[in-house]
C-alpha cells in the first residue's frame, strides 16, 4: 500500500485543475475508502489462505490496492463508494468488530458469601464451646476462599458432607475454608464447625469475646447449666429467654422442667460477639461461712485531721457471703467504699447497746465464696494543740471469725506525736510491713492478732525555729536615701507560711520580692500588708509552706530636702540611717552587714550614737 499512498498528491492536483468539478476524490481516496473498497470485487486483491473457510458473520482486515492511474474510470462508474474521514471510519470499523463477538456473560462481584450462621454456645467448666451450622453459597466456578474469622479461638473440628473440610489459617484474618464447585452454576454448601475459647472471670462477672464467621442472619443460642443466670449479649438486635425447651413438657401437660439458663440471640454481621453473665455461686446448704480477714490499717495525721484507710482481705471457706458487715467507730466519718464486686453501701447505727459505733454493710454482686477485697476510706477532725490526744481505733469485721493485721501511722510536718497507750499491738520496724507499704516512709508500726486493740498518741505541734542571714545596703544620693534588705531564713523543724520585718515608718515601700542565690531558695510570696497602722511592722504571707533556706528582698527610699546636700554650704548635715530587720516569734537571732554607698560629690563619716 505506500505506493499507493506516496504517489497520489501530484496526480489529484493536476486532476484539480483539469476538472474542478471531481475534485472531491482528492486525498480521502487513499485515506478513507477502505470500507466501500471492501465491496467491489474488481478492485480488491486478496490472496485467500488455502484451506480458509471464512467465518459467519465475521470482519477481516484485507489487503487493498488502488488503481490511481485509472482512478476515474473506477470511481466515476455506477455503484461507487461513500467516502469518510479517517477518524470516523475507525470508528464505524471497532463497532462493525465489536458487533460481530458474542457478548461475555456478567459475573458475580463476589465469589462467595456467608448466607446464615446458627451458633450454639455452651459454657462449661473453663470454656466455651460453640457448634456452628454455617449456610454459604459459592457464586463462582473453580476452588473459593470463605473467611471464618475466629482469630482468637480455637477451631476443634470444621467439616461438609461429614467429610473434613480444608481450612487454611492466617495471622492476620484467622481461619478460611477452601472449597470448590465443580458445577456452571452456584452452589450451596452447609458447614459444621466446633470451636472453643476460655472465659475470662471477674468479680461479680464472667465475659468472652469471639470473632466469629459473619453473616446477616448471624443467631446464637447461648446455654449454661445454671438457672436464673442474667446473660448480656453484645451486640444484641434481638433476644428472647428460652431457658423453657419445648421438648422439656412434662407428662400430663405440666410445666416444663428446666434446663437451666438459655437465651436466643440475633447479632446480625458483627465483627465479634462478646457474652457476658453472673456466674452462679451456691455453698454448703445450712452451714454457716468461716471468714479469715487480713487487714492493713494506715492512718495519716495531720493539722487537723486523720485520715484512714483500711484495706481487708478475705479467705472464706464451707460457704459464702452474700453482704459484709464492718464494725466502724462512731467519730468516724466514711468518705469511700470501693472493689468491682459492691454492688452498694449504707450505715446504720450499730444494734449492740454497749456499743455506740456504727456499722457498715456491703451488699455484693456476687456472692463470695473463696476470697473477697474491700477498701474503706474514712476521716476524723482532730485538735492539734499543745497534749491534745488522738486514737487509732480498728475497724472490726463483724462476720469474720479471725481477723489479724497490719498498722501503719505516719505523722505530718509540724506534728510530733508520742504513744502514750497501747494494747493489743507489737510494735514493728516499718522495715517489716508487708509491700508495698515497706517501701514508703511511716512514723510507727504495729502488727495485731485479734480486734479489737486501743492506741492513743499525745500531739504536740512542732514550732519553727529560724536563723536570720541579712544584709542591708544604703544608697545615699543627695535628693534621696534607698534601703535595699536581702535576708537569707534558714527555717528549721516546721515550715512557715508568714515572714514578718520591723521597717522605718518614714520610708516608702518600693519593692518585695524573693532572692534567688547559691543553695537558696526564692521566697514564694503571696500578698504583702502593714500589721498596724503605724506601718512599722511588714507581713509577707507566701503562697506556699516555706522551708530551709529561703531569700527575700525588700526596697525602701526615702526623699531627702537637705539643701547642704543638694549644693556645696560648707556646712555638715547630720542623717540618721535606720536598719529594718527580719522579726516574728520563730527568729532565733539576726546576723547582718550594712554598707553605705553615695556619689563622688558626698562625703559621709559614721557616728555612734
Amino acid at each position: 500500500m505506500s505506493p499507493v499512498f506516496n504517489a497520489t498528491l501530484k496526480p489529484l492536483n493536476r486532476h484539480r485543475r483539469e476538472n474542478p468539478k471531481r475534485s472531491s476524490v482528492g486525498m480521502a481516496v487513499c485515506l478513507t475508502a477502505i470500507l466501500s473498497v471492501l465491496r467491489m470485487s474488481p478492485l480488491v486483491a486478496h490472496e485467500p489462505v488455502p484451506n480458509e473457510k471464512p467465518e459467519v458473520g465475521s470482519a477481516r482486515e484485507q489487503t487493498i490496492y488502488i488503481p490511481y492511474e485509472k482512478l476515474r474510470d473506477v470511481f466515476e462508474r455506477e455503484g461507487r463508494g461513500v467516502f469518510l474521514p479517517y477518524d470516523q471510519f475507525q470508528k464505524l470499523w471497532q463497532e462493525a468488530r465489536s458487533a460481530t463477538q458474542p457478548p461475555k456473560p456478567e459475573l458475580p462481584p463476589v465469589d462467595a458469601i456467608l448466607v446464615s450462621v446458627e451458633n450454639t454456645a455452651t459454657i462449661e467448666k473453663e470454656v466455651m464451646v460453640v457448634r456452628a451450622l454455617v449456610n454459604a453459597e459459592l457464586l463462582r466456578t473453580g476452588w473459593q476462599k470463605i473467611p471464618l474469622c475466629l482469630n482468637d479461638a480455637a477451631l476443634l473440628s470444621a467439616t461438609i458432607d461429614n467429610q473434613p473440610a480444608r481450612i487454611i489459617h492466617d495471622q492476620q484474618s484467622g481461619y478460611a475454608l477452601l472449597v470448590q464447585n465443580k458445577e456452571a452454576k452456584p452452589a450451596a454448601v452447609q458447614i459444621k464447625l466446633e470451636y472453643a475459647k476460655a472465659y475470662e472471670k471477674t468479680p461479680g462477672q464472667n465475659s468472652v469475646s469471639i470473632m466469629a464467621p459473619q453473616a446477616p442472619l448471624n443467631q446464637w443460642r447461648i446455654r449454661i447449666p445454671d438457672p436464673g443466670v442474667k446473660v448480656q449479649v453484645e451486640p444484641m438486635l434481638a433476644t428472647t429467654d428460652a431457658t423453657k425447651a419445648p421438648e422439656g413438657e412434662a407428662p400430663g401437660g405440666t410445666e416444663p422442667k428446666s434446663i437451666g439458663t438459655e437465651v436466643l440471640a440475633f447479632v446480625g454481621a458483627a465483627p465479634s460477639v462478646r457474652i457476658k453473665w453472673v456466674p452462679k455461686s451456691e455453698g454448703a446448704a445450712g452451714l454457716t461461712p468461716l471468714a479469715k480477714v487480713q487487714t492493713q490499717h494506715v492512718t495519716i495525721i495531720e493539722e487537723g485531721m486523720m485520715r484512714t484507710t483500711v484495706q481487708f482481705s478475705y479467705a472464706i471457706e464451707r460457704s459464702e457471703l452474700s453482704q459484709l458487715e464492718i464494725g466502724i467507730p462512731a467519730n468516724q466519718k466514711i468518705i469511700n467504699v470501693f472493689d468491682p464486686n459492691i454492688r452498694k453501701w449504707s450505715v446504720e447505727p450499730s444494734a449492740a447497746k454497749q456499743d455506740a459505733g456504727q456499722k457498715l454493710i456491703v451488699e455484693l454482686f456476687e456472692p463470695a465464696r473463696q476470697t473477697q477485697n474491700l477498701v474503706v476510706e474514712l476521716e476524723t477532725p482532730i485538735e492539734t494543740k499543745i497534749d491534745s490526744i488522738a486514737s487509732v481505733e480498728p475497724l472490726t469485721c463483724l462476720d469474720a471469725n479471725q481477723q489479724q493485721g497490719v498498722v501503719a501511722i505516719r505523722v505530718g510536718q509540724g506534728l510530733r506525736a508520742e504513744p502514750t497507750e497501747r494494747k493489743g499491738l507489737m510494735q514493728l520496724d516499718p522495715a517489716e510491713l508487708p509491700k508495698p507499704l515497706s517501701n514508703e516512709t511511716w512514723s510507727f508500726a504495729y502488727r495485731f492478732t485479734s480486734v479489737p486493740f486501743e492506741l492513743r498518741f499525745k500531739l504536740d505541734k512542732v514550732l519553727p525555729t529560724i536563723r536570720v542571714e541579712q544584709w542591708v545596703d544604703a544608697i545615699l544620693e543627695p535628693q534621696s536615701l534607698t534601703l535595699e534588705l536581702s535576708t537569707t531564713h534558714k527555717i528549721e523543724n516546721a515550715g512557715v507560711f508568714q515572714l514578718e520585718f520591723d521597717i522605718p515608718t518614714d520610708f516608702e515601700l518600693l519593692q518585695v520580692a524573693g532572692r534567688n542565690g547559691p543553695g537558696l531558695e526564692a521566697a514564694s510570696i503571696d500578698t504583702h500588708r502593714f500589721a498596724n497602722d503605724t506601718k512599722d511592722r511588714l507581713i509577707v504571707n507566701l503562697n506556699r509552706r516555706a522551708m530551709g533556706n529561703v531569700g527575700t528582698l525588700i526596697q525602701l527610699r526615702k526623699k531627702l530636702t537637705d539643701p547642704n546636700l543638694i549644693s556645696p554650704t560648707g556646712v555638715a548635715s547630720s542623717l540618721p540611717v535606720p536598719i529594718p530587720r527580719s522579726s516574728g516569734e520563730f527568729i532565733q537571732w539576726i546576723d547582718g552587714f550594712i554598707s553605705i554607698r553615695l556619689p563622688e560629690s558626698l562625703r559621709a563619716n559614721p557616728v555612734e550614737k
